[in-house]
């Protein structure tokens, strides 16, 4: 049986005592896997308290960004489904307009706060502007709010077809990745240049089933895959001067952190929060969160169907504001 929701009281106090120099702190409280089945999603708190919007059937998420789920209804992709961006907190949906029939073959869609990178720190930006950005068969489109269309598509340097429809896409700077079901590589999609083009991926992962692409400390491009019984991490380096280059950053022994019984039954990587460098596993029908810096782990729920996991994250106090200082929330615009 589940617990009883806080009272509005009790959760402004618990949010209250949290440090406001370290916002990680707040997005953790709110962090919630929503669990992507075939054609329904629903979520699965790993906080002490959930919104009472947090809730829908007969719809699957794609993505979940700064504040926002993208959701879709329909059957697959290339049907007459519908797209619409949803704010778990307070309930609020918009949905989209139909992709135009010459390239509404969707492979993959993310959603995201449409202010350029580094102006905006996301920590309470869910009810301002967003963009989304769908990957189609052989092009890439772009929704925008302010003339509520579709942009003209961009042609990639090859078919699309290739993107992986239940890997969730990575976004660092202002370019976003997706990951690819058939070759050993990734979309990558320059928001400010409007470019489509093609990396490679470490040739190590082409072996080890499935993968999540991740966000690293430095805010650049990461992957997670599991082999046997051990996690790799990785790290991409890029510089002003050198090809970019794939680094093995991390080994996660699963032995030592999980119960034996899921380690027994050929545990996969399912998702990953960005910013706070929490990895999902699924392991003998159950989800596991693991702290890549702490390596705390924490049982999610059981779910023999589970095939995808989107993490929201989201911190939202409408009496407090959204502005903090160094001593404390505030009121603000």
């Amino acid at each position: 049986m589940a617990p009883p929701p806080l009272m509005e009281e009790l959760v402004e106090e618990i949010l209250l005592r949290f440090p406001p120099h370290e916002p990680a702190s707040l997005v953790r409280a709110s962090l919630k896997p929503h669990r992507s089945l075939r054609r329904v999603s629903s979520f699965a708190p790993t906080a002490a308290f959930c919104s009472p919007h947090a809730e829908s059937r007969r719809w699957r998420a794609l993505d979940a960004r700064h504040g926002r789920v993208l959701r879709w209804m329909g059957g697959h992709f290339n049907d007459n489904g519908v797209l619409a961006v949803w704010d778990p907190i307070t309930g609020e949906k918009r949905k989209l307009p139909i992709l135009p029939r010459q390239y509404m073959s969707m492979r993959n869609a993310a959603v995201l706060c449409s202010v350029a990178a580094g102006a905006c720190d996301h920590l309470d930006c869910h009810a301002g502007p967003f963009i989304v950005v769908s990957v189609g068969a052989t092009v890439v489109c772009t929704y925008l709010p302010d003339t509520d269309d579709w942009s003209e598509p961009i042609s990639g340097p090859e078919a699309l077809d290739s993107v992986h429809c239940l890997m969730r896409s990575s976004l660092v700077g202002n370019e976003l990745y997706f990951g690819s079901r058939t070759t050993n590589r990734a979309l990558k999609y320059d928001l400010e240049l409007r470019q489509v083009s093609w990396i490679e991926l470490p040739p190590a992962c082409s072996s080890t089933g499935l993968l999540v692409l991740t966000t690293t400390e430095d805010g650049g491009l990461g992957l997670a895959t599991i082999h046997g019984s051990k996690i790799y991490v990785w790290s991409r380096k890029v510089g002003p001067q050198v090809d970019a280059e794939w680094t093995q950053s991390k080994i996660v022994d699963l032995e030592t952190l999980l119960p034996i019984d899921a380690v027994w039954t050929l545990p996969d990587v399912v998702g990953f929060a960005e910013g706070i460098d929490v990895i999902f596993v699924r392991a003998n029908n159950v989800l596991f969160t693991i702290d890549l810096k702490t390596y705390k782990v924490k049982k999610v729920c059981n779910d023999r169907v589970m095939c995808g996991v989107v993490p929201y994250m989201s911190f939202y106090t409408p009496a407090l504001g959204t502005a903090c200082t160094d001593e404390g929330p505030s009121a603000g615009g």
